[in-house]
């Protein structure tokens, strides 16, 4: 006798949500130890959503100096308090807010978010001491 195929289960509504549930905890098993900050200093931290550049291209600061979150301009992120929260690896978020829905009101955003992109390559040569960019898996592994 042969089992009947089933269908299958659905183990949870937010598949993505398990999966980085499943993968932290077994980072943190594949640790050697349960304090936070041993861990967090073993594994790569990484932020997946950075709005620093509409920030920044709304109001220019410079990010290799650790500003006073109390500076209109300074928002929550800068080189320096990246590297003292152990910071690894993030990526930067391109986003533009919609306009009207016109011709000219979608090549107001593309044309902002070309300018964004534009200001985020300099960011290659300005903060070459600071910061990397990455494409690929590799690149992080081989910058880390």
């Amino acid at each position: 006798m042969t089992a009947r195929p089933t269908a299958p289960r659905r183990v949870h509504s937010h598949p993505g949500r398990l999966t980085a549930s499943l993968l932290i905890l077994s980072l943190a098993a594949g640790c050697g130890g349960s304090d936070p900050a041993e861990i967090h200093n073993r594994v790569l931290t990484l932020d997946s959503h950075l709005d620093t550049p509409m920030r920044i291209f709304r109001v220019p600061s410079d990010l290799s100096v650790r500003h006073d979150r109390s500076e209109p301009a300074a928002g929550d992120l800068d080189f320096p308090r990246m590297a003292e929260g152990g910071l690894d690896a993030a990526f930067f978020a391109v986003y533009v807010q919609q306009g009207e829905l016109t011709d000219e009101g979608r090549a107001g955003a593309k044309q902002t978010a070309s300018d964004m992109l534009d200001m985020m390559e300099a960011w290659k040569t300005r903060y070459a001491a600071d910061m990397a960019f990455a494409y690929s898996p590799e690149d992080v592994r081989r910058f880390l």
